[in-house]
């Protein structure tokens, strides 16, 4: 008894510390000719016709850049631009499956001229099909710089994920992007989707 007790409470234990992280998928690449220098400005600018939402991923990319080091003054000169897409895209499939069913059937005889109603049941195959959809939230990311008045990418990221997982705690899911500036990357990442857990 004792035994099963304690494999409860490892397996709560478990729970409570997986319960709050989310597996999101990150897709980096780096310039191998160039290395990004954190000492240099960053600006980020918003897409045309902004939305509330665009406005609030400039502020979480400005906050999420600040807090790893990088320098993020509008007043001064940048050295690298940021510019980035919010993207939602659903996708449906069609799935297939069978049920079994009882059905029952029904017959009369006579025995001495009295009606005798007897049943007999048999299991019958029943197709059915369903329609999942899934919506994914993509946000796209690209680092330039101003190359003889060309825009020049030297790096681009983006991470993806259902879009009730990125709700759950968007600055989270974009400050582990801004982690991965300069390096090439493709894997899913825990993170942690406690808001109480942001660092300030």
């Amino acid at each position: 008894m004792r035994k099963i007790l304690i494999l409860i409470m490892i397996c709560c234990l478990g729970l409570l510390l997986n319960g709050c992280t989310s597996s999101i998928y990150y897709h980096t690449e780096i310039d191998p000719s160039h290395n990004i220098a954190q000492e240099d400005n960053f600006i980020v600018f918003l897409p045309k016709e902004p939305t509330i939402e665009d406005k609030k991923i400039k502020k979480m990319l400005e906050n999420s850049l600040a807090r790893n080091g990088y320098i993020v003054n509008p007043n001064i000169k940048a050295g690298y631009g940021i510019f980035f897409q919010a993207i939602e895209k659903t996708y449906s499939r069609t799935q297939n499956t069978t049920d079994t069913v009882p059905v029952s059937e029904y017959s009369t005889s006579y025995v001495k001229g009295v009606p005798v109603v007897t049943s007999t049941t048999k299991n019958q195959v029943v197709a059915r099909s369903y329609t999942v959809s899934n919506t994914y939230k993509k946000i796209k990311v690209d680092i330039v710089i101003n190359n003889s008045n060309k825009f020049e990418t030297v790096w681009t990221g983006f991470t993806s994920s259902e879009i009730d997982t990125y709700e759950k705690n968007p600055p989270a899911v974009i400050d582990q992007l801004v982690k991965l500036i300069g390096k090439d990357f493709k894997d899913d990442i825990y993170v942690e989707m406690d808001p109480s857990e942001n660092p300030k």
